[in-house]
């Protein structure tokens, strides 16, 4: 590919025209995938013109094109009191890919902001979304979708594996069962109380969850402090999804939250079925397949605030609530998500019950000065 016949579009402030082809680009990518999220100008205005971004980030958006159509899209992104930590995101390319460009990008990017490193694919911040998945296969809600050849151009690039999550399978059976009762044996240092959460009251709870999300990740590489209402535009969907008898808030002795648990059935399946706006009566009834919706438990979310809990019995707290419920509902199959290596979610289950089914990386690399 000659880089010298390529054009490079860019901006650094919300511009509605670009940002429209922008997610043109990538829907017209995807638009043959059996499950798949289609990206609007809506959804990129929460972000790219939201005053989280505008107060907190500078950030560089481009298009690059060649005579005919637009080949590649890339964002790079850096906290105004972290330059040294740069982001890219929002990466599709075609499989023909412009390397150099994408090279002489990258460079102007880290001279520009003097980054040690530069981290993706994270789409401005870790609250959003982050990683790549390993196979473009998609198993379930909320996964990253990506064509596999991104793992090459990354590599290509000089990008390589810095974190790494899977999602297993568990046997739906009664091995799992007794994960939960020996979960639930485990020594519960203080006295803990567990609330539903409840759909209809979301807007209640919303707030709890913020403050307990902000705490549990803040340990997190690439952590960066978002606000109350920037959490809101990018999460109150959950109420339209999550399962009140699946869902949970913990509570010390002292009635202050210090954990969540949040879980749903995978909505997939009846999403793909409305793709345009609905009218009123057409979301009565997508709610009600929603909250009716029992197919495929997604065990997704879980967290707590380590400075207000000893950390002991938090899970066997919640066990026996997940215990019945799965008994009860009996979904057809069952997922935990997103899990590193050595989280305990992961660990508290029979290794022989977990089949991994999917595996997810986030790329780094060191700036060489």
């Amino acid at each position: 590919m000659n880089n010298d016949d390529l054009i490079v579009l860019e901006t650094d402030k919300w511009d509605k025209e670009f940002f429209k082809d922008f997610s043109d680009f990538r829907n017209s990518l995807y638009e043959n995938e059996s499950i798949f999220e289609k990206e609007s100008i809506q959804s990129l205005s929460k972000v790219f013109n939201s005053d989280e971004v505008k107060n907190n980030y500078f950030f560089s958006a481009f298009l690059i094109k060649n005579e005919r159509e637009t080949i590649a899209r890339i964002a790079f992104f850096t906290h105004k009191e972290k330059f040294h930590y740069l982001t890219f995101g929002y990466f599709e390319s075609l499989p023909i890919t412009p390397t150099v460009k994408l090279e002489q990008l990258i460079s102007k990017m880290e001279n520009k902001y003097k980054s040690t490193r530069i981290t993706g694919p994270v789409n401005a911040s870790i609250f959003l979304s982050y990683r790549i998945k390993s196979s473009e296969e998609k198993s379930f809600h909320s996964e990253p979708t990506y064509k596999n050849y991104y793992h090459d151009i990354f590599k290509e690039l000089g990008f390589g594996v810095f974190k790494e999550w899977s999602s297993y399978k568990i046997d739906n059976s009664k091995k799992t069962f007794k994960d939960f009762k020996n979960i639930q044996k485990k020594n519960q240092q203080e006295k803990l109380t567990v609330k539903f959460l409840l759909p209809w009251r979301w807007d209640n709870y919303i707030e709890k969850i913020y403050f307990l999300f902000l705490k549990s990740y803040d340990k997190m590489e690439g952590f960066q402090f978002i606000s109350l209402e920037f959490f809101k535009s990018h999460y109150d969907d959950f109420k339209y999804f999550l399962n009140p008898f699946f869902s949970y808030l913990v509570f010390n002795s002292e009635k202050k939250p210090v954990g969540f648990c949040i879980n749903y059935f995978d909505p997939s399946h009846i999403l793909n079925d409305y793709k345009e706006d609905l009218g009123f009566f057409e979301k009565i009834i997508l709610r009600a397949r929603l909250l009716l919706n029992t197919k495929r438990l997604l065990l997704v979310y879980v967290g707590k605030d380590s400075s207000l809990t000893k950390g002991k019995g938090f899970q066997s707290v919640i066990s026996p609530y997940l215990k019945f419920f799965v008994f009860f509902f009996r979904p057809k199959e069952a997922f935990i998500c997103f899990q590193e290596k050595k989280s305990r979610s992961k660990r508290s289950f029979d290794q022989q019950n977990q089949t991994e089914v999917s595996r997810y990386y986030l790329y780094s690399k060191k700036v060489k000065n």
